[in-house]
């Protein structure tokens, strides 16, 4: 069989998806040993194809683990009896003055792990100025346990360039002790990128979750898809009160995605106070989401009895018997407190159907008529929130020592009321939709369960304000 060598190398190095899935394909495929090619190419070949084992796109490392293995298996006697370091990159391709010869050489040796590669990595970090060579690195010294590294590392936590600096959290979260931990990430909890923020908030929030309770809601009620998956992400590993609460609201999230990712979490929970969330989402209008609470309810409720049973009752209070409360007993939360929670409570649920009302007059599903006032504030207060983000834009480093000196705080604190404005908007989209349907018999399609929540929660508010003798008809 016959190929163009040089065009299978260049499609090699290609950063298009689909160039990269065809050549490693091919390449998986190539009979090589006919190919009259000789050593010196094929591990060229191999070389090429290691950076790729840890390709973000999961369908191109699958791939690449499928040519290696084919060029390995083809070539036993290059690669089974080779010593590691000698087929590696060597100085010159490590201080390449090209930062595209530069990458794949660090990969290699990363992939490889040879005895030597702490060494090679620490006198990487120290002389590397590309932040695309850099944060491979940081993540490598991590999976290292090179805990002398997080000093050097501190520097990156201020680099313009996002994955530099969220791998540079992610590393001294794994690497750091709390002292650390506690003085270099809690500024990272409020970066304009999510996932600099759910890597810090996740370190952080190990060894202190009060630092970071307020940061987490703010992203779980955040319009943005992303922002509230890193929260979710985030929330993975953290436990305590405070965190199933957040939870909890997370199961409000508008995008079934969010809602099935949050069903996982707390099926790996295996905590029983996490059975009320589950069976709501086992109500969900989603199929997939719905049926995985269920199959997560199922594999809880086996061994929790008594567990179960007490959870079962709080979640039906209607079904617990009056116990009269006896003299001197603190008589339980006050009627103010109740009203508080559920106010908070129908907030919520009107964020996420204001959100998923947005969503849908964005996508042409529904016209935005009803809602044009909000509509035109939005509007306006995004154009004034873009407008502040752009002078933000690209200066992580001026952010962070404002931080310290106290310059820029004005401009956070204007993008912060923006976007308090734009939720309470929000908000307001969310209050109108259930006052229209109650009025005027509006139906929202796809967001009637949500809004039936929220009359639920009105009619509670109600008998709570005005006693059990004024009950809704």
């Amino acid at each position: 069989m016959t190929f163009d060598t040089e065009r299978l190398l260049e499609d090699l190095r290609s950063e298009d998806p689909d160039i990269l899935t065809l050549a490693l394909g091919t390449l998986a495929r190539l009979n090589l040993k006919n190919s009259h090619k000789g050593h010196e190419f094929v591990r060229g070949l191999h070389t090429r194809v290691l950076p790729l084992l840890r390709h973000e796109n999961k369908d191109i490392a699958f791939l690449a683990r499928k040519a290696r293995n084919h060029i390995e298996n083809q070539f036993p006697q290059i690669f089974q009896e080779s010593n590691p370091e000698r087929d590696l990159p060597g100085v010159k391709e490590l201080m390449h003055e090209n930062e595209e010869n530069r990458l794949p050489a660090i990969l290699a040796w990363i992939e490889q792990k040879p005895e030597s590669l702490m060494n090679v990595l620490m006198r990487q970090l120290i002389v590397e100025r590309s932040p695309k060579v850099l944060a491979p690195i940081a993540l490598a010294l991590a999976e290292l346990n090179e805990k002398d590294a997080v000093p050097l590392l501190e520097v990156f936590l201020h680099s313009p360039h996002d994955r530099l600096r969220a791998n540079a959290a992610e590393a001294i979260g794994r690497l750091g002790s709390r002292e650390q931990i506690l003085t270099l990430l809690p500024p990272l909890l409020g970066d304009s990128i999510n996932r600099v923020r759910a890597n810090a908030i996740e370190a952080v929030g190990k060894h202190d979750p009060r630092e970071i309770v307020e940061q987490l809601k703010s992203m779980i009620k955040s319009p943005s898809i992303p922002d509230r998956a890193s929260a979710l992400h985030a929330l993975t590993h953290l436990k305590g009160e405070d965190i199933l609460k957040l939870l909890s609201l997370a199961s409000n999230d508008p995008w079934e995605g969010n809602r099935l990712k949050l069903v996982k979490i707390l099926q790996n929970r295996k905590e029983a106070e996490t059975i009320p969330v589950l069976r709501r989402l086992a109500q969900d209008v989603d199929i997939e989401v719905s049926e995985a609470a269920m199959n997560a309810l199922k594999d809880l409720s086996e061994g929790e009895g008594q567990k179960l049973v007490e959870l079962n009752r709080l979640q039906n209070p209607e079904e617990e018997p009056e116990i009269p409360a006896q003299e001197g007993q603190p008589q339980g939360p006050s009627k103010e407190s109740d009203l508080m929670d559920l106010d908070e409570q129908m907030d919520n649920e009107c964020l996420f159907l204001g959100q998923s009302i947005l969503q849908a007059i964005h996508s042409g599903t529904m016209k935005g008529e009803l809602f044009h006032k909000q509509l035109f504030v939005l509007d306006k207060h995004r154009d004034q929130l873009e407008k502040h983000q752009i002078r933000m834009e690209d200066k992580s480093l001026l952010r962070s020592m404002g931080r310290i000196v106290g310059a820029g705080v004005d401009l956070e604190l204007a993008i912060r009321e923006l976007e308090s404005k734009i939720e309470d908007t929000t908000i307001e989209i969310g209050y109108l939709a259930v006052e229209l349907h109650q009025k005027e018999e509006t139906i929202f399609p796809g967001m009637m369960e949500r809004i039936k929540r929220i009359l639920k929660l009105f009619g509670r508010r109600h008998q709570i304000k005005h006693g059990d003798s004024t009950e809704e008809d």
